[in-house]
């Protein structure tokens, strides 16, 4: 995901579209921002299993309370 954010962030700089590179446009600002958000939830909640996971007296079949 962050190599796709990579990939989406070059883009939008280097392309430009009516006189302005597209990551300018809202519509493009609004799509990498969401791009960036997933992709900092997603390797949040890995980094959760993973630390749950690494309990070493902890059963991650079952969420901590």
């Amino acid at each position: 995901m962050k190599r796709s954010l990579g990939y989406a962030r070059d883009w939008s700089a280097t392309r430009v579209q009516w006189g302005a590179p597209v990551g300018k446009h809202a519509a493009i600002a609004d799509k990498i921002a969401r791009i960036a958000a997933n992709a900092f939830a997603a390797e949040a909640m890995v980094m959760l299993t993973a630390a749950l996971v690494d309990r070493d007296q902890a059963d991650i079949r079952l969420e901590p309370r």
